[in-house]
């Protein structure tokens, strides 16, 4: 009988690696496919859950420069 609490969103994160940067303000491009709220691609946001951490440092990366790009590094 398993009787332990099931994590928390955060704390899976917290247990895999690197955290999501959505800061829960989503608007979508349609012609960059890129958030205007987290600067991840559409998909970098698909397919989070199932990156290793080194792809999301690399995705963390690419996230850092698009918002130094629009100007909000």
């Amino acid at each position: 009988m398993n009787t332990s609490t099931p994590l928390s969103d955060a704390e899976r994160q917290r247990l895999i690696g690197v955290e999501p940067p959505c800061i829960g303000m989503c608007s979508i491009d349609p012609e960059t496919q890129i958030c205007g709220g987290c600067y991840r691609h559409m998909d970098e946001i698909v397919s989070w859950a199932l990156m290793t951490p080194a792809e999301r440092e690399r995705a963390m990366e690419n996230i850092r420069q698009r918002r130094q790009a629009a100007g909000r590094a």
